[in-house]
């Protein structure tokens, strides 16, 4: 695995030390650690003055967060990458942590560095678990983009909870690509080749960027797990942690593949927090934008446009910055500028528990 499954849990001293995680045993305190964690995972004990979590398997599980702090009275730690924006939870401090560039290092060792473009279609997704936005992307790129001109797939993996129940949403584009799927698309399947769910949804083998997907496609749309960005609960607005991104969007960053986040917002601008670029030849504003449905929208729009382009043009709209930033991690500068937030947050930490 790209990121380690289990989860670990204990103080410095009882548990298995990732190398990334070396620096916990600097912190001299009564410290209990659950790292790598998922969604909806065992409650934290009792009993310790301080409690350092992270998240890298999964987005920030905010209402496991929330549950801890109702039974814990210390002050929680909460790792992950990307941001945290405007949350704000009683006795949690949360602090970016990232783990992206030892994903892609691990990449780099399982995969290799070289990849050859031999570039045939317009566009490219997976969509194995159908979400909302998955289904949205899947559709619209099913109806826009010829089907000589694509490489995209289909399951039959639909839980009607990760469609919000099929309730429709008010907006009348993405309310006309639901329709669209339920007349054209329910209960049917589209491969592209013999991936099966059971044996090869894992990492060491999604998480190639030699597939034709990336190497023989102008622009891969991502399809992460979580695409939240902005939120209601209790009547409070706020903006959730992220962007959250798995290898579904490190294999394009690797394999120099131009791609489009279908996932939360700021993805492209987080990045470039981290020195890679996007200075793609279309509009990318959609990004800026912390709406999930109209960011859906604008996306949908996006692939209106690439239904009039041709292959090379929509290629060389990314050419230029997919390749800078393949250097940047062939280099080591991206490795650098993660682990700079890394080191500024450990040295947080030793100031907040001195």
């Amino acid at each position: 695995m790209l990121v380690p499954s289990s989860i670990v849990r204990g103080s410095a001293n009882d548990i298995k030390i990732y190398p990334e995680y070396e620096w916990i045993t600097t912190l001299n305190k009564n410290i209990y650690y659950s790292l790598f964690l998922g969604w909806d995972e065992a409650d934290l004990p009792a009993g310790h003055d301080y409690y350092i979590i992270s998240f890298h398997r999964e987005a920030v599980d905010l209402s496991w967060v929330k549950r801890q702090t109702n039974r814990i009275d210390a002050p929680i730690y909460v790792l992950h990458d990307g941001n945290h924006y405007n949350v704000e939870i009683k006795g949690v401090t949360f602090l970016p942590f990232y783990y992206w560039h030892q994903q892609l290092n691990k990449m780099m060792e399982l995969f290799g560095t070289t990849y050859n473009k031999n570039i045939k279609y317009k566009a490219s997704a997976f969509c194995n678990r159908i979400t909302q936005s998955k289904l949205y992307v899947f559709t619209a790129l099913a109806k826009y983009i010829d089907d000589s001109e694509r490489l995209i797939t289909l399951s039959k993996w639909l839980e009607q909870k990760n469609i919000h129940y099929g309730e429709y949403t008010g907006n009348v584009v993405l309310d006309s690509l639901y329709d669209e799927f339920k007349k054209n698309w329910s209960e049917k399947e589209l491969k592209i080749d013999n991936f099966n769910n059971n044996t090869d949804n894992v990492q060491i083998i999604t998480g190639n960027p030699n597939q034709p997907a990336y190497q023989e496609c102008a622009i891969h749309f991502t399809n992460e797990s979580f695409h939240y960005s902005f939120m209601i609960d209790d009547y409070i607005p706020y903006t959730y942690p992220g962007p959250f991104v798995t290898e579904k969007t490190l294999k394009c960053l690797l394999g120099a593949t131009g791609f489009v986040p279908i996932g939360q917002f700021e993805t492209y601008k987080t990045f470039e927090t981290l020195g890679l670029k996007f200075n793609y030849g279309f509009d990318i504003s959609f990004d800026n934008d912390p709406g999930n449905l109209t960011r859906l929208e604008s996306i949908v729009k996006l692939i209106q446009q690439f239904s009039d382009m041709d292959i090379d043009q929509i290629f060389n709209a990314t050419k230029e910055s997919s390749e800078y930033n393949q250097q940047q991690i062939l280099n080591g500068t991206f490795f650098e500028n993660c682990q700079k937030v890394n080191e500024q947050s450990i040295e947080t930490l030793h100031q907040l528990l001195a």
